[in-house]
């Protein structure tokens, strides 16, 4: 489940589901068609949070593990 996002939900689920490590990981926005890289850390906090760029504009999602 992702709790807060600035990516399209579609993109947000394919971050997660790509997700395996911290790290890069690429992800494909449906809305879009193209793919996008996000850099991807856990936390002690039990969450995972990833941001990548889109242009100017910083992509962010993240869910709780």
């Amino acid at each position: 489940m992702v709790d807060r996002q600035t990516t399209s939900c579609g993109l947000a689920q394919n971050i997660q589901t790509a997700y395996t490590s911290d790290g890069p990981v690429t992800a494909i926005s449906p809305e879009r068609g193209r793919d996008y890289m996000f850099n991807c850390q856990s936390g002690v906090t039990g969450f995972v949070v990833c941001t990548g760029q889109a242009g100017n504009a910083t992509l962010y999602t993240w869910w709780r593990r």
